[in-house]
């Protein structure tokens, strides 16, 4: 009866272990099906962050064709404007190059014709110069001559007052003379008392 009694107690024992054991799966299992539970909310979080990426992806991709175009559309109109700017830039060269033709072409006309105003304006010169030189020869020739001429030549003045006064002082004599004349004259014609 011992031995029933022991393997009662052994039994109630193992009986125990077994409820210990099982309760300690059973609480495993709740804290692996709160796991799971855990995971599973993970798991639809991750679908639905995989589906938002998957969304955004898609719209990235879109918005890449899109700017790829776009890029490719100013790439064609870039390439377009280089080559007008290409036209319009040698359009430019070659008027600038014949607009400063042409101004060359007018200052070179300007200057021919003012160096030849000047050639002219330098013989005219030449021929003042000569003209003063003759002046200043003949400024020069009547300064020699005043410088000549002495106070005694200009009495001559006093002179030739002198001849006026003697050429008059001789006609009056003339005067007399031949009233005297003619007086001689009558007075023989006159008959003698």
């Amino acid at each position: 009866m011992i031995d029933r009694i022991r393997g009662a107690l052994d039994a109630k024992k193992i009986g125990e272990e077994i409820s210990a054991r099982l309760d300690s799966h059973n609480q495993k299992l709740s804290e692996q099906s709160a796991a799971v539970e855990k995971l599973t909310t993970a798991v639809s979080e991750l679908t639905d962050t995989v589906s938002t990426l998957k969304a955004y992806h898609e719209e990235l991709q879109g918005n890449y064709r899109d700017g790829i175009l776009a890029a490719q559309k100013l790439k064609d109109e870039l390439s377009s404007n280089i080559l007008n700017l290409q036209v319009l830039k040698s359009q430019l060269q070659s008027s600038v190059s014949n607009k400063i033709s042409e101004e060359i072409e007018r200052f070179t006309k300007q200057f021919s014709s003012r160096v030849d105003e000047i050639g002219k304006v330098q013989e005219e010169i030449l021929l003042i110069a000569a003209d003063v030189n003759k002046m200043r020869e003949e400024v020069n020739r009547f300064t020699a001559i005043s410088a000549r001429i002495k106070d005694s030549d200009f009495q001559l003045t006093n002179y030739a007052q002198k001849l006026d006064e003697n050429d008059k002082e001789k006609l009056q004599l003339m005067r007399q003379i031949d009233s005297l004349q003619r007086l001689v004259s009558k007075m023989r014609q006159q008959p003698r008392i």
